[in-house]
């Protein structure tokens, strides 16, 4: 079991990557690569790194509070929407990695991540999850409100999807 996601220092991203409001405001997870993560060649299989990010997706938000079980007696989910990933560097057997993620945009129905992927100081790769929230009846949702607030303040926007 991987640990809960800690506030991230500035030593562990790329500051190229991401601005430094959501840097303040990021969170990161580790991962280790293990034998079943790797393809043929011996590297991490392309779609085992979206695995990673969702950990890590799922850790930050129960990092403010927020578990899928909880969100789900809320009656709502959240779901992928829209992945847009650049593979930089491939990852091996027994790496440890870091997942960072920050807030960069929240709208009252939705909320998009900026992921990276860090092998020690070698980017490895760079994601933008969109997300939609969605009520478990299946229609757009709007975020509970007290979701929205927490959500608010770890993002520091206004919440109008305005920001970036």
């Amino acid at each position: 079991m991987h640990p809960s996601p800690t506030r991230l220092t500035h030593k562990n991203i790329d500051p190229h990557t991401i601005d430094a409001a959501a840097l303040a405001n990021s969170f990161t997870f580790p991962i280790t690569v293990y034998y079943e993560d790797t393809d043929a060649a011996g590297v991490v299989y392309y779609a085992n790194y979206l695995k990673y990010l969702e950990r890590a997706r799922t850790a930050a938000l129960k990092d403010l509070g927020y578990t899928h079980r909880t969100l789900k007696t809320l009656n709502v989910v959240v779901l992928v929407r829209h992945v847009q990933v650049a593979y930089l560097r491939p990852a091996a057997l027994e790496d440890t990695l870091q997942v960072t993620s920050s807030i960069i945009k929240l709208r009252p129905v939705g909320i998009t991540f900026k992921q990276d992927i860090f092998n020690g100081d070698v980017h490895v790769l760079d994601a933008v999850i969109e997300m939609a929230c969605v009520s478990c009846s299946g229609g757009v949702a709007a975020w509970p409100p007290l979701v929205f607030k927490t959500l608010q303040m770890t993002f520091k926007g206004d919440g109008n999807g305005s920001n970036q």
